[in-house]
């Protein structure tokens, strides 16, 4: 493609820049100049530093969204190419912004951010200017230079020139032919195809003006919306691309609908995973980076969402809308292919593997692993390189492997194969899990990067029963179960939306085993039976505070998930803004969290006991206390608040953090009071700026739950990011972080 802004990674000098405060000013300020001078036609802000604002007309999809501002009001002289990778508008964004001023080559751009806001989104786009294709002719001029960064529309328009390697190509009204480039949109233009009209930014590159089209609807074509298969999506074996590119999709930055079996989930915070046809065969497979399907292996799934192109790994991203038809499926066989046949980088023979399930035999380690977790196997016809994506292996240089089976990735210019589990590697897999226990117990392998002694049964389905010890409270009841009488090992955290327990209940699942950042959790349950409610917890382990001080450690792993209680302990650290806070029964302090309760305590306040879940949380094990009992259980246990209709009040005030967090669309914020109060629930924004108002007014005693779905007092979507939602209550106050991602 014509635009070729090289992305440099800088050695930056070890010296202290303060730059002052950017000038308030207009677009028009930085781009009207009608004296060329050394470049074509410079801002007159060269170098400086400004504040703008500006409605989003455009952005570049893919890794690094830069995009294109316009005054609202719109005219020439009044838009401006923004080259920056940290705001990530959406088309319709209003953005106030604080940049330094630039000169590339004869464009005016704006970059190195340094403070950003998104005031507001789904905005109308300034009105398109009409021009003739022989404004842009004939390189650098005043005429062409009042419209670079503005949205225009060109004619009846024939083409004149079809597309080049680098994806330009010439249109002409009859004025004299003007350039077009695929910076944002690729078409196969091909000489004498017309357009009743063509609309796109106004960009300068190489010394020419060329219009950039943002999509299909720029060039007055309707692209499919649906596809018949994964085939479609990733079959291209003669157009390798410029730069980055690898044979990209024909449906790139397109919507498509797509059906197939999931045959490898990476596990964790974004489940990301792949589909493949399930015929399987070449170019029937596919990446898919998406955090909100959370699918499992052996699923069937229809879904519609854009393709893109991620430096030349075809991917399935922005999912709109899935359904999962149905579960349980038999995989596509994987595909035999020798080593070779995926070495050597980018090329058409090892691209029509990309995504798909292959195997690789009688191989050798020819290197070892690396500290990005890759090493290389060889077959005797090519080495190809092995990743630790989905599963971590140690293996040592001449180690043999009757198979290797795996999802073939594209990255940094290597093709690679990513093994999901042991038996990938042809090792044994362990035997089928029969309880809690057997899901939770090893304490002697660390496990790699983010790992804590990771259950051996990752990825895995498995069948357990236990009691439901605790339940986060609101509509997504994530739970607690644990084996009675088991003691060390015999607790879980169950991440799930379906079951709805009750603590109390003796509860059987059937679901997968998944490691979250090092907290080992229950995951995508497909069955499940409570065979009775009402029971009684099991005993609460004696355990000293220091048990779960110092990080990741098999000592406290143990007790991952259990019910545990500490004795005679003081509050050593207040509970900061995200409600964690510390006690110490003298043989060091371990963290407290208001995940499933919100506690008040002071520095110096003195427990005879505190009993409560063992969680794993950003690198610490940390006590959950479920409610007041928890605090002090010595005393008489108050009523337990089960629902919103509760009739006695709590104890004390609280404001619990919101679930889900992070979140999309919506999240629940619950708060309590003892008494009868003024309250005021609001959000604020990274600025201190408050932005929605959830509560304001007098409230009886009781516990409340409020739902918020990201938008602002006056209804309009907020971007995505951190915000703050404060509970003012007599003279209670508290604050939580969310974080909102669209």
């Amino acid at each position: 493609m014509a635009y070729r802004h090289v992305i440099v990674l800088f050695v930056v000098a070890l010296f202290a820049f303060s730059p002052a405060a950017g000038l308030a000013t207009t677009i028009y300020d930085v781009q009207h100049n009608e004296t060329s001078g050394d470049d074509c036609y410079p801002s007159p802000l060269d170098a400086q530093q400004v504040t703008i604002e500006g409605v989003v007309t455009a952005v570049v999809p893919g890794a690094y969204p830069n995009f294109w501002i316009e005054e609202a009001a719109g005219g020439t002289w009044r838009g401006v190419y923004v080259y920056d990778t940290t705001v990530e508008p959406a088309r319709g964004d209003l953005v106030n912004i604080s940049v330094e001023v630039d000169e590339y080559f004869g464009l005016t751009e704006l970059k190195n951010v340094s403070a950003s806001q998104i005031l507001s989104s789904g905005n109308d786009l300034p009105a398109v200017l009409d021009i003739n294709t022989g404004d842009l002719n004939g390189g650098c001029n005043v005429t062409a230079e009042a419209y670079e960064g503005l949205l225009v529309r060109v004619s009846d328009v024939t083409v004149t020139q079809a597309p080049d390697s680098y994806g330009e190509w010439y249109v002409d009204d009859g004025s004299g032919e003007c350039q077009l480039d695929d910076v944002m949109y690729e078409y196969a233009a091909t000489v004498g195809d017309t357009f009743d009209a063509i609309v796109g930014v106004v960009q300068y590159s190489y010394g020419e003006y060329e219009i950039l089209p943002r999509d299909a609807a720029d060039l007055g074509v309707t692209p499919s919306d649906t596809t018949n298969s994964i085939y479609e999506v990733q079959y291209n074996e003669t157009t390798q691309g410029s730069g980055d590119d690898c044979f990209p999709s024909p449906f790139d930055n397109q919507p498509v609908t797509i059906e197939g079996i999931v045959t490898a989930v990476k596990s964790g915070q974004f489940p990301n995973f792949w589909l493949e046809d399930a015929s399987g065969g070449l170019w029937q497979g596919v990446y898919v980076f998406d955090a909100t399907v959370g699918p499992s292996r052996g699923d069937r799934i229809s879904l519609t969402a854009s393709v893109d192109d991620y430096f030349g790994m075809t991917e399935i991203k922005d999912v709109t809308n899935f359904e999962i038809i149905s579960t349980g499926n038999t995989l596509p066989d994987p595909i035999d292919i020798s080593t070779v046949d995926l070495a050597g980088g980018c090329s058409a023979g090892a691209e029509a593997y990309e995504g798909l399930l292959v195997r690789v035999s009688d191989v050798v380690v020819t290197q070892e692993v690396v500290e990005h977790g890759e090493w290389y196997v060889d077959d005797g016809s090519g080495q190809c390189q092995i990743d630790d994506y989905l599963f971590a292996h140690t293996p040592a240089l001449g180690d043999t492997f009757d198979a290797i089976v795996g999802v073939v990735q594209y990255g940094f210019g290597q093709y690679e194969i990513n093994p999901r589990n042991a038996e990938d590697l042809g090792e044994e897999p362990p035997e089928p899990a029969q309880s809690i226990y057997d899901v939770q117990y090893n304490e002697t392998s660390q496990g790699t990067g983010n790992d804590c002694y990771p259950s051996p049964h990752k990825d895995l389905v498995v069948t357990i029963r236990g009691i439901v010890t605790a339940v986060l409270p609101g509509e997504y009841p994530n739970f607690f179960l644990q084996t009675p009488d088991k003691g060390l090992w015999s607790g879980v955290f169950v991440y799930d939306l379906s079951v709805d327990p009750d603590r109390g209940d003796d509860l059987a699942i059937t679901a997968s085993v998944d490691e979250y950042f090092g907290l080992t959790e229950i995951k995508n349950v497909s069955s499940f039976e409570i065979h009775s409610s009402d029971n009684p917890m099991p005993a609460p382990e004696n355990i000293t505070t220091a048990d779960l001080a110092g990080g990741c450690s098999a000592g406290a792993e143990a007790y991952e998930g259990v019910l545990v209680r500490v004795n005679d302990v003081s509050c050593t650290t207040a509970p900061n803004e995200y409600g964690e806070w510390f006690i110490d029964d003298g043989s060091g302090p371990c963290q407290v969290d208001d995940y499933l309760y919100s506690y008040a305590a002071t520095l110096g306040e003195n427990f005879p006991a505190i009993v409560g879940i063992v969680h794993y949380s950003y690198g610490e094990y940390e006590l959950l206390p479920r409610d007041g009992g928890d605090i002090n259980p010595t005393a008489v246990n108050p009523t337990a608040v089960q629902d919103y209709g509760q009739t006695t009040p709590p104890k004390a005030y609280g404001l619990s953090q919101n679930y889900p967090n992070p979140f999309n669309p919506e999240t629940e914020i619950r708060y309590a009071l003892p008494e009868g109060s003024y309250v005021r629930l609001e959000v604020f924004n990274l600025l201190g700026q408050k932005v929605a108002t959830l509560a304001d007014g007098p409230q009886e005693g009781g516990e409340f739950a409020v739902r918020w779905n990201g938008t602002d007092d006056t209804g309009l979507s907020l971007a995505s990011g951190i915000y703050f939602c404060r509970l003012q209550a007599g003279e209670f106050s508290d604050t939580k972080k969310m974080i909102y991602l669209k």
